[in-house]
C-alpha cells in the first residue's frame, strides 16, 4: 500500500505540504469541510486497498445524492447582513483571522511532529525532511569528506617520502656513474700509454 501512495500526489514535497495544510484547515474549519475530508480519506484508503469505485459509491451514497438535490431545492434563503454600529467589527475580523491562522499553523506543525515521531519508516519516507535529519545527514557527509581528505593527505605524504628516497638513490647512482666514467677515462689513458710503450 505504501508503494501505491508513494507514486501518488504524496510523492512530492508540495503534495505533502498541501495534504498537511488541508488537514490542519479541516481541523480548524467547518463541519462540512471536515466531513468531506474524512469521506475523501476513506474513499482514498478504500481505493488504495483495491476496492472498486462502484462498490465504494454504492446505494446509500446514491440515495444521499438524490436527497441532497431534492433538499437543495427546498432550502431556505439566508441573507447575511453586517451591523454598522457597535463593537469594532472591522478590527475583530483581522484578529479572528490571525487567531485562526495561528491555531491552524500550530495544529499543522503539531501534527507533523507527531507524524514524524510515531509513524513507521515506510510512511516517514513520504514526509518532508526535518531540520534535525538534514543536519544529521550534513554532519555525516562532512565527516566523510574530512576522513577522505585526511586519508588522501597521508597517502600523498607517503608518496612524497618515497619520491625523496628515490631522488636520493638517483643522486647516489649518478655520483657512482660519474666515478665509473672517471675511472674508465683513467684506464683508457693508461691503456694508451701502455700501447705507446709497446710500440717503442
Amino acid at each position: 500500500m505504501s508503494a501505491q501512495l508513494a507514486k501518488g500526489p504524496l510523492s512530492s514535497a508540495l503534495g505533502q505540504w498541501a495534504f498537511v495544510g488541508l488537514g490542519a484547515y479541516a481541523l480548524a474549519g467547518g463541519e462540512a469541510l471536515r466531513d468531506a475530508a474524512v469521506r475523501t480519506a476513506q474513499i482514498t484508503a478504500q481505493l488504495s486497498a483495491g476496492v472498486p469505485l462502484s462498490t465504494i459509491l454504492g446505494e446509500p451514497d446514491r440515495r444521499l445524492v438524490a436527497q441532497g438535490t431534492s433538499a437543495s431545492s427546498q432550502a431556505p434563503i439566508v441573507i447575511h447582513t453586517t451591523s454598522s454600529g457597535g463593537g469594532g467589527g472591522i478590527a475583530q475580523k483581522p484578529l479572528a483571522l490571525l487567531v485562526q491562522l495561528t491555531i491552524g499553523a500550530g495544529l499543522c506543525w503539531g501534527s507533523y511532529i507527531v507524524l514524524s515521531n510515531f509513524l513507521p519508516e515506510q510512511i516517514k519516507e513520504m514526509l518532508p525532511v526535518t531540520r534535525k535529519f538534514f543536519d544529521a545527514a550534513i554532519t555525516s557527509l562532512g565527516k566523510g569528506i574530512l576522513q577522505v581528505k585526511e586519508t588522501l593527505s597521508e597517502q600523498i605524504l607517503g608518496l612524497s617520502r618515497k619520491q625523496e628516497e628515490l631522488s636520493d638513490k638517483q643522486d647516489e647512482t649518478h655520483t657512482e656513474v660519474l666515478s665509473v666514467r672517471n675511472d674508465l677515462g683513467e684506464v683508457r689513458f693508461d691503456l694508451g700509454q701502455i700501447a705507446e710503450i709497446g710500440r717503442a
